[in-house]
């Protein structure tokens, strides 16, 4: 019960006494088989005691069951595009309990109401050869626009993984400049020919010698299957490198190559370049500048790691 407390409720405090009170009772030398065992100990109070009572008479527990209810129903909130766990608990509190419930209401974000519009396609898993075939028709559309671009599918399908949740396709340009510009044309021509359905506004930030990528995030239907979730980001060629390594991931091996650059040589590691920091501290400012990375297996030289292939990474 705690854990349904902690990982969906977000109520720390009614985790902590039900995780205690749980340890309690199995560090005990014999099976609790009656609650007068239990009735004097110290932290088990009366609501516990009852809660142990209904268990052993009936071998279930009502409050568990309710609770179990209500952290499906939240988490199915939470597993609409955009929402999260904060806000599910939120919408939840105002008497949303499914995603039907949340079809005619306002103040859901661009990107909350496309999650609730496509719910069922979006969260169906993605086959792998579908994913292929998507990735050779957005490159060739690409090569029509901006001939030589790279375009390569990252996430899980970059790993190796049979399905994927969404497509994530990263692009730049050898020639440092070409890729400027070219993700607001590549979204009109995949709105023109009806690939992309729906979408948020594309996020230009890419500037010359600059880091940052244009993104955009949307819906596309292709080959009348089912509608899918598309991430595009367009980034300058120079650090191309570090963002094919950030969203090939996984979260594991980001989170702990990050820690390493950071702890071992006092760098700054991201998907814009890897910066050198005043100081090892987490909060210490960094370098404007990235040391030069050609290839992923450059970046893992500069942190004295063995390189692994994509496939290597599902850790």
């Amino acid at each position: 019960m705690w854990h349904l407390y902690e990982d969906v409720l977000g109520d720390q405090w009614r985790s902590l006494i039900y995780r205690k009170t749980v340890n309690k009772l199995r560090s005990l030398p014999y099976k609790v088989t009656s609650v007068e065992q239990i009735r004097e100990m110290y932290g088990v109070g009366k609501s516990l005691v009852k809660m142990v009572k209904e268990i052993l008479g009936t071998g279930q527990l009502q409050k568990l069951d309710n609770l179990k209810a209500q952290v499906g129903e939240i988490q199915v909130l939470g597993s609409v595009w955009g929402i999260g766990a904060i806000q599910a608990r939120e919408l939840y509190k105002k008497g949303f309990r499914t995603v039907k419930d949340l079809e005619n209401y306002s103040s859901l974000t661009s990107m909350q109401r496309m999650g609730v519009k496509y719910y069922d396609d979006i969260n169906l898993r993605i086959p792998r050869d579908e994913v292929v075939d998507t990735e050779k028709f957005v490159r060739g559309v690409v090569e029509t626009l901006a001939p030589g671009a790279w375009v390569n599918a990252a996430g899980s399908y970059r790993r190796g993984k049979p399905t994927c949740g969404d497509v994530d396709i990263l692009i730049t340009h050898p020639d440092g400049s070409s890729h400027q510009d070219l993700l607001a044309r590549l979204v009109q021509e995949l709105r023109r020919i009806e690939f992309i359905v729906d979408g948020l506004r594309v996020d230009a930030n890419a500037r010359k010698g600059g880091t940052q990528p244009d993104m955009f995030m949307g819906i596309f239907h292709f080959q009348c299957k089912a509608y899918r979730r598309i991430d595009i980001k367009v980034y300058p060629r120079h650090v191309y490198a570090f963002a094919l390594l950030a969203f090939t991931g996984n979260d594991v091996l980001n989170r702990k190559i990050r820690f390493l650059a950071r702890v071992k040589f006092g760098y700054k590691l991201s998907d814009q370049g890897l910066f050198i920091r005043e100081s090892k501290k987490k909060d210490s400012k960094a370098s404007t500048e990235s040391i030069p990375c050609e290839t992923e297996r450059e970046i893992f030289e500069k942190l004295g790691l063995d390189y692994p292939e994509p496939h290597d990474r599902n850790w």
